[in-house]
C-alpha cells in the first residue's frame, strides 16, 4: 500500500501539470486554411499560416494540402473540418464554379476567405455572398508580367506552348488571358484570338507570337513531364521558341524535359519562362536554363490569411477593412519578376522564410 501510494504522489502532479496546457490549447480560435494541392509553394504558405497564428497568440490554424488537389478531396476536408469546430475557413479553390453553392453555404457557417484563385465575378456577381474576401496575386497582372518577360526573351517572336495544371481554376486562366494580352499590346489586341483560346481553338496569334496550345497535367509533375517529352518529340521540325509553365511544378518538369531530349540539344534553343519560386526554377534561372519567373508571396498569403480570419471570426469587420479590399472583396498581394538579375537576393530571401 505504501508503494502505491508513493506511485500516486508521483502521477497526480504530472497529470495535474498537463492539464493547463491542454485546457489552453483547447480554448484556443481554430480557423483553417485549405490549399488547392501539396507543393512546395503552399508549404511556404503554411509556414505563414502558423506565424500568423504565433501573432495572435490565442489561434489555431488547421493547415490541409490535399494530395490528389481535386474538387471532391477540398470539399471534404473543409467538411470535416466545419465538423471539428473550426471558426473560419481559407481554401484556394479547384473549379469554384462548381460548387458555387457550396462556398456560399459554407461563407453562411462561417467566414470564408478565397486565396489565390477566386470567384469569377464575371459569371457571379455574388462574389462577397460567396466568401467574405479574396487575398491574392492580381493574376491577370501576373499573367501580363509573365508575356513582358517572353517577348524579352524572344524579341523576334514565335511559337510557343503554355503548360498549366488545370484550366478550370480561375488563376490559371487569368495567367493565360494576361499573357496573350501583354503578347498583342492590349486587351482589344488581344480579344478575338482570346475567344479562340477559350474554345480551345489553336494556333492563336498575338502580335508576333503563336500560342500553339495549352496543354494541362491535372495538377501532377509527373504528366506534365511527359507531356512536355510528347510536345518535343512532336516538334521535329523545331518551330516552337518557347515553353511557358504558369503553376510552380511547370517550370521545373519543362526544364527537365528539355535538359533530357536529345541529350539537351535543345537548351537553351527553346526560351523557358515560369512561375512561382521552386527551387529548380530559381536554379535554372542561375544557371542561365529558365529566362524568368514571377513569383507571387505564398507567405503572406498564409500569415495575412489566418490574421483576417482571426478577426472575423470574433465579430471584427474593421480589421479585413484595414486592407483596403476593393468593391468586391479582394486584396491584391503584389507580385514580383524573377530573373538572373536579381535570382540570388530573392533567393536568400526565400530560405529566410523557410528556415533553412
Amino acid at each position: 500500500m505504501k508503494s502505491l501510494r508513493w506511485l500516486a504522489l508521483l502521477i497526480v502532479p504530472a497529470v495535474l501539470a498537463a492539464l493547463p496546457a491542454c485546457s489552453n490549447k483547447s480554448n484556443k480560435l481554430k480557423v483553417a486554411f485549405v490549399s488547392n494541392n501539396a507543393f512546395e509553394f503552399w508549404k511556404i504558405a503554411e509556414t505563414g499560416a502558423n506565424d500568423g497564428a504565433d501573432e495572435w497568440g490565442d489561434v489555431e490554424v488547421e493547415f490541409r494540402m490535399p494530395p490528389r488537389g481535386t474538387v471532391e478531396e477540398q470539399r471534404k476536408l473543409i467538411e470535416d473540418l466545419l465538423a471539428k469546430g473550426v471558426k473560419a475557413i481559407a481554401v484556394s479553390p479547384n473549379n469554384v464554379d462548381s460548387q458555387i453553392d457550396f462556398y456560399r453555404e459554407v461563407n453562411e457557417k462561417v467566414p470564408l476567405l478565397m486565396v489565390d484563385s477566386d470567384v469569377d465575378e464575371t459569371k457571379d456577381s455574388s462574389a462577397l455572398e460567396v466568401r467574405r474576401c479574396y487575398l491574392g496575386t492580381n493574376n491577370v497582372e501576373a499573367g501580363e508580367a509573365v508575356g513582358e518577360l517572353l517577348k524579352e526573351a524572344v524579341p523576334d517572336g514565335g511559337k510557343f506552348v503554355i503548360f498549366v495544371g488545370k484550366l478550370d481554376v480561375l488563376n490559371a486562366q487569368q495567367r493565360r488571358e494576361g499573357v496573350c494580352v501583354a503578347l498583342a499590346g492590349g486587351r482589344k489586341k488581344a480579344a478575338d484570338e482570346l475567344k479562340k483560346v477559350v474554345s480551345n481553338k489553336y494556333p492563336a496569334r498575338f502580335g508576333k507570337f503563336q500560342l500553339v496550345d495549352t496543354i494541362t497535367d491535372d495538377a501532377d509533375q509527373a504528366t506534365c513531364r511527359k507531356k512536355v517529352d510528347q510536345t518535343l518529340a512532336k516538334d521535329k521540325q523545331k518551330e516552337l521558341s518557347a515553353f511557358v509553365g504558369l503553376w510552380a511544378y511547370n517550370p521545373p518538369a519543362m526544364l527537365e524535359g528539355v535538359k533530357v531530349f536529345e541529350k539537351g540539344s535543345r537548351l537553351g534553343e527553346l526560351a523557358l519562362i515560369g512561375f512561382d519560386e521552386n527551387e529548380e526554377t530559381l536554379q535554372g534561372i542561375k544557371d542561365g536554363h529558365i529566362f524568368g519567373t514571377v513569383v507571387q508571396s505564398p507567405y503572406k498569403f498564409g500569415k495575412e490569411s489566418v490574421k483576417i480570419m482571426a478577426a472575423l471570426a470574433r465579430g471584427d469587420d474593421s480589421y479585413l477593412k484595414k486592407y483596403n479590399p476593393d468593391k468586391n472583396g479582394r486584396i491584391w498581394v503584389p507580385h514580383r519578376v524573377i530573373t538572373k538579375k536579381n535570382v540570388e537576393r530573392f533567393h536568400e530571401e526565400l530560405k529566410r522564410l523557410k528556415g533553412s
